[in-house]
């Protein structure tokens, strides 16, 4: 196995996909190949939790 090179679907800059990171997809069972550089899975991942954040709280809210 070799280092492999990528572009990220957000940023579009060029990221490597080590072989030390390929192995921890591979001993976690993970099919998929990056399609992030790292930095940009960083930003999503915030995203993603804001929303659900505020969406629990939306959904606490409606409970009341």
């Amino acid at each position: 196995m070799e280092d492999k090179k990528f572009t990220c679907c957000d940023c579009k800059k060029e990221f490597v996909w080590t072989v030390e990171n390929q192995n921890f997809f591979k001993d976690n069972k993970i099919d998929k190949e990056p399609v992030r550089c790292r930095n940009c899975a960083i930003i999503l991942k915030e995203k993603r939790d804001k929303e659900a954040k505020k969406e629990k709280q939306t959904e606490t809210l409606n409970k009341k």
